[in-house]
């Protein structure tokens, strides 16, 4: 099937960025990982209303990788690749400055 025919369920890529997101912290080091896992207040923020704000442009960039070749061809298993792109590079910023806040 072309790429360009295939359907792009928001939702389910909306999931897909979430998944594991407990285990964000763990990308970083042991002192992040347990600021991470200790500090609900700002885990729940960046789960709740940082990364909400960032979907739509996410999921625009991931349209257009996948539509262009530049992913897997399976669209699920694409969106798992994306999620170590863009918003893993976004989220080990957020992590990382609000432990450097913290410390």
């Amino acid at each position: 099937m072309n790429r360009t025919e295939v359907k792009i369920d928001k939702d389910v890529f909306e999931e897909i960025m979430y998944t594991d997101y407990l285990e964000w912290g763990t990308l970083l080091g042991d002192r992040i990982n347990d600021f991470w896992l200790e500090n609900d207040e700002f885990r729940n923020n960046l789960a709740q209303v940082k990364i909400p704000t960032q979907l739509d442009s996410w999921f625009r960039e991931f349209v257009n990788m996948y539509r262009n070749g530049n992913l897997n061809d399976d669209v699920e298993s694409a969106m798992y690749e994306f999620l170590g792109i863009t918003p893993k590079e976004y989220i080990e910023k957020e992590i990382t400055k609000g432990y450097q806040k913290y410390v």
